[in-house]
Order: C-alpha cells, then structure tokens, then sequence
C-alpha cells in the first residue's frame, strides 16, 4: 500500500484515527503516566490474559506507579487486512443514517488541525514556487 501524499507535513495518522471504525476489539483499561496497562485488579488481570494481542510487555510491573487515566487498546490490524475510514454508514439504529463517532470533539480538532497544516503546506508550496520565477512573469 503506498503512503499518502505530504506524509511528513501533515497529520494523517491523527485524521485516520478519529475516523477509524473499531472492529469490536477495543477495550478500555486503566493506565498510567508509563502509558502500560495497570493489571491490579483481577478483573483488569483476567480481562489481560484472555486477549491474546495484549501482552505482559505492555502491563505495568512498578507498582508506585499511579493509575491515573484509561486508554483504548485494540486487536492490531492483521496482515492482509485493510484498515477503512467510514463517513457513513446506513443503519436502522441511527435515525439520518450518519456517522457514529465515538469521540466527535476530538474527531473535530483532529480535522482542524489538519486543515491547518494543509492550509500551511499549500502556502509553503505557493511560496516556494512564487520564488522561483522573477516577479514579471508571475502574472
């Protein structure tokens, strides 16, 4: 698969993210300033060592670390999968058919940002090649 175009300018990954629609393995479990998994409670532990994608590498061993937050986990995209951005979906549950995001505000600063290092991007190309013609000839 090729990359996208000004991957080294603008934010895709980010964008890709917000639209990403979840194939069902997302869970949500406590983490730390570390960024691991906090395992401390059974639950947690059983929750850990039934999803074979979650590993002890990604728990947290020291146990003075804090949990301080929950972050999202989820099943890592298989070789010949292909990840999908959905901008809607037709569904009987949802009234207008549109697009559920699980987040939208983040999903809408993720946008902006993105249109603003697009909007940089072009600038920077329109500056860039304004310079390499003698200012006559531009018009």
């Amino acid at each position: 698969m090729s990359e996208p175009h000004l991957r080294h300018l603008l934010p895709w990954r980010e964008l890709f993210e917000s639209f990403r629609k979840g194939d069902g393995s997302e869970i949500i479990l406590p983490s730390g300033a570390c960024g691991l998994i906090h395992a401390r409670s059974s639950k947690v532990r059983h929750q850990v060592e039934h999803r074979h994608y979650l590993t002890e590498e990604m728990c947290c061993t020291d146990e003075s670390c804090e949990t301080s937050c929950e972050k999202v986990f989820h099943r890592p995209c298989g070789k010949g999968k292909k990840e999908v951005i959905v901008l809607a979906e037709t569904s009987y549950g949802v009234p207008d058919g549109g697009l559920r995001l699980k987040d939208p505000i983040a999903a809408a600063k993720s946008c902006i940002r993105f249109c603003n290092a697009f909007n940089q991007a072009v600038l920077d190309f329109a500056t860039s090649e304004a310079k390499k013609y003698p200012a006559r000839r531009i018009w």
